[in-house]
């Protein structure tokens, strides 16, 4: 009882702080069971969340499907499958109301488009999960919009990662835009490498 009276405080604050018009999502890390989830999504709906991300544990596809069935706020998980045929899988069965693969882990931009497009012919919303906010937000602009309306963000890791990076991807009241230069507009700013080091394979 008391984890969850601090829980309702907690997502009571940060509804005062963000205002009424801005989205905020709770992040459970796989650490609570299938009845906690439905009781916490009753207490907390009031506060309209957007989204729970991953309850339980990733495998556990029942439980996600009675998740999406019985949960008054949205379900997302989905960022520990790394293939477009785990993908499909969770797809197959519906089991979320919101898709969070992960860019980086999925298996660079070649596969993350095909996910991508295995996604829409679903007519599911993917969001996709950040682990390197730099890598995450360039193959996701590969993205279609329509099917990936949002991408998240981390401020302080975000400067973390994007150190080396000559023009860092940042978003710009709240959007992001594609980046102009060639590729996926990646440039290192050479003056901050001190050491370099060729690796080879032998």
């Amino acid at each position: 009882k008391e984890g969850e009276k601090e829980n309702i405080a907690l997502m009571q604050a940060l509804r005062e702080a963000a205002g009424p018009d801005m989205q905020v999502m709770i992040d459970a890390w796989a650490n609570w069971g299938v009845p906690y989830t439905l009781r916490m999504a009753n207490l907390l709906k009031e506060y309209e969340p957007a989204w729970i991300e991953e309850p339980v544990q990733y495998q556990l596809h029942d439980s996600y499907l009675q998740l999406k069935c019985e949960s008054p706020i949205p379900i997302a998980g989905g960022e520990h499958e790394f293939t477009r045929w785990g993908v499909k899988t969770l797809l197959d069965q519906d089991i979320l109301d919101i898709y969070q693969f992960e860019p980086v882990w999925a298996g660079g931009i070649s596969e993350l488009m095909k996910i991508g497009a295995l996604v829409s012919s679903y007519d599911a919303t993917f969001i996709p999960h950040v682990y390197v906010p730099a890598a995450s937000a360039q193959i996701a602009f590969t993205l279609n919009a329509m099917t990936t309306p949002m991408l998240e963000y981390h401020y302080i890791l975000g400067e973390i990662y994007q150190f080396f990076l000559e023009e860092p991807t940042k978003p710009k009241q709240g959007y992001f835009y594609p980046p102009e230069a060639p590729g996926i507009g990646i440039t290192i700013d050479e003056e901050k490498v001190q050491t370099e080091k060729k690796l080879t394979f032998s």
